[in-house]
């Protein structure tokens, strides 16, 4: 009625007492009678969030051995016309983005945007401090991550220019969207400093994937390298010279530091190489021989052999597609 939507639900259970209802919407709070069932006690405070980022109140109504009420109210806007049968399959199936990071110190937030990935097929990691979020980045390469502009011990902008400080992973370059309460900053503040994008709280599913396709690192369909960022720049020849010269260099280093089966030199080409190919994004097999070279224990021979055969066989890809790309400039 006027414009609000009201959900009630109800039951006829064992009810709790006021100090109970205090408790209830606390994460990981859990009442004395569910001791011996599953759960960790998440469920109601997921809600009260959920509820809270669409701009509504949830009232808690319970008597101990009664009972308990639980009642929602949204305010809805009204629609301007009537809309037809629309499917519920998610818009966003086909995102050709993946592994997506998040930091915030709430974390039934983070648990509410991890389902609301995990809805779209896509895996979201999880942390709340700087130090932990580091690790993963070094860990594992992601497509985006997700901040929050506000957090104790480090801000949304102080983590941006620790990232782009940073030469872990790929932290230089990781789009990175900030999610702060509306009106609390501009929106074209936010990019001037180097943001991906934003997020006013609260937002919906929509929002979230629409602003994560948006900005986030995609993979090239077929798994060739993309030289539209190289050549944004203009000089597109001269640029795509320079990248045959160097790669055809870079690739003979690497296979005289693997003949020489020598790991430091390998890993520091390695190093120097991760960074002009994720530009590419050509650099997954980079990656994978760089994480057996910074492993604890020495790599196995047959798989540190399959992981430089791999990187050379895309220095050799990158090499013969520059030179059709160049010839395409050469003949205009």
């Amino acid at each position: 009625d006027n414009g609000v939507l009201t959900l009630v639900v109800e039951d006829t259970g064992t009810g709790m007492t006021e100090e109970e209802q205090k408790q209830a919407f606390g994460a990981f709070e859990r009442l004395s009678n569910a001791a011996a069932k599953e759960g960790f006690g998440l469920g109601l405070a997921i809600m009260r969030n959920i509820v809270s980022m669409l701009g509504g109140t949830i009232r808690l109504d319970s008597k101990k051995g009664k009972g308990s009420r639980f009642t929602v109210e949204i305010s809805m806007q009204e629609a301007e016309e009537q809309l037809g049968y629309t499917s519920n399959t998610p818009v966003y199936h086909n995102n050709k983005f993946h592994d997506v990071v998040a930091i915030d110190n709430d974390e039934v937030l983070l648990l509410m945007l991890k389902e609301m990935y995990s809805q779209e097929g896509i895996h979201c990691d999880t942390c709340t401090d700087a130090a932990a979020l580091m690790e993963m980045i070094r860990q594992k390469e992601y497509s985006l991550l997700l901040t929050d502009l506000n957090m104790p011990d480090i801000n949304g902008f102080e983590l941006l220019e620790l990232l782009r400080s940073s030469n872990v992973g790929n932290s230089p370059t990781i789009p990175v969207v900030v999610a702060t309460a509306s009106g609390s900053c501009n929106k074209g503040e936010l990019l001037a400093k180097g943001f991906a994008g934003c997020l006013f709280k609260p937002f919906s599913i929509s929002e979230l994937m629409e602003v994560s396709d948006r900005c986030a690192i995609k993979a090239t369909p077929d798994g060739k390298p993309d030289f539209s960022a190289l050549l944004s720049y203009g000089n597109e020849a001269v640029m795509l010279e320079k990248l045959i010269t160097e790669t055809e260099k870079e690739m003979q280093a690497v296979r005289d530091a693997a003949k020489e089966k020598d790991l430091q030199k390998l890993d520091s080409l390695i190093h120097h190489l991760r960074s002009s190919w994720e530009v590419l994004r050509a650099d997954q097999p980079l990656n994978v021989l760089y994480g057996l070279l910074r492993g604890d224990a020495l790599p196995d021979g047959e798989a540190l052999s399959h992981a430089v055969t791999a990187v050379l066989d895309k220095g050799v890809e990158i090499i013969r597609l520059a030179e059709e790309e160049r010839r395409k400039y050469e003949d205009e």
